[in-house]
């Protein structure tokens, strides 16, 4: 059995290290049974260029580097370079997708047996996509009117968000996804036909890589498992009651949206973390953080 990790980027130098940290903690906390390689996928308006003499610590080591077409980063931007892991050339057992501002803090194999045959399976997106809901309106009645306007019938709400709570369809949060590679294969012909149908429904909102990927999900009739928060867990908000021990056995640690660890900030280079190691007070951290700070 093995494993293709998929990640996007932009060919920037905090991209680049941010890379290396979840790289590194593979090898540290991964699953040393499977076999695997990372495959990154990088989206800019420019031409692709070699990039190994920005990233000198990746020189045979087994990642693979591809190139978001130009033409269509200038239609979709970043959101684009997401969906297009869909679209590689995957030859592992198992497809699955990561975000760069993550660590792996323990093994993924759980994830693969909590994965039924045929089916995507990720953690649950934290929250609702629409966060732009005018008086009257409701979360449910704009999935409501996606769905009939991209001509799917209504969704079924059985998906609970990780962070907020409330019940959506089968919307994740696209830093971790697992599935079989013929699956991934079905949604990367698919995925950017949902993304134009977005596009002309809702515009050019954030989120319309996760919003085009429910669309494939239910188009195709794929069935769709929530994972725990362990496989994803976010450390900027708290989490809803029941998952409030998910911390203990988190495997994937994700440092988006923080007000603790700025990734775009401290995550710039190996000086910029020893800088955030010094300053900050671990004795005030608990739970997540603590988590994070150790790992």
């Amino acid at each position: 059995m093995d494993l293709e990790l998929h990640v996007p980027i932009s060919p920037t130098e905090g991209f680049f290290n941010r890379l290396r940290y979840l790289f590194r903690s593979w090898q540290i906390y991964g699953d040393r049974g499977l076999g695997y390689r990372f495959v990154v996928t990088v989206g800019a308006d420019q031409e692709p260029e070699d990039l190994l003499d920005r990233v000198p610590w990746a020189r045979g080591e087994p990642i693979v580097w591809r190139w978001f077409p130009r033409h269509l980063f200038r239609r979709h931007s970043w959101w684009g370079t997401i969906n297009d892991r869909f679209r590689a050339d995957i030859v592992a057992d198992y497809f699955v997708t990561l975000d760069a501002d993550m660590l792996f803090a323990g093994s993924i194999a759980h994830a693969l047996e909590l994965l039924p045959n045929g089916r995507i399976a990720g953690v649950p997106a934290y929250e609702t996509p629409f966060r732009d809901l005018g008086p009257g309106e409701t979360s449910a009645g704009r999935w409501q009117h996606l769905f009939a306007a991209a001509g799917l019938r209504s969704p079924a709400f059985t998906f609970v968000h990780s962070a907020a709570g409330g019940l959506s369809p089968a919307y994740f949060n696209n830093a971790f996804l697992i599935m079989r590679r013929d699956i991934a294969h079905r949604l990367g012909a698919q995925i950017f036909d949902e993304m134009d149908n977005c596009d002309r429904i809702l515009g050019h909102m954030p989120f319309r890589d996760q919003l085009a990927l429910t669309l494939a999900i239910c188009r195709i009739g794929l069935k769709a498992a929530a994972l725990p928060l362990r496989f994803n867990h976010f450390i900027g908000e708290p989490a809803p009651s029941e998952f409030r021990e998910e911390w203990r056995e988190a495997r994937l640690l994700h440092y988006t949206n923080n007000n603790i660890f700025n990734s775009e900030r401290d995550a710039h280079s190996p000086a910029s973390i020893a800088a955030w190691l010094r300053e900050i007070d671990a004795n005030r951290l608990d739970g997540i953080r603590s988590r994070f700070y150790e790992t």
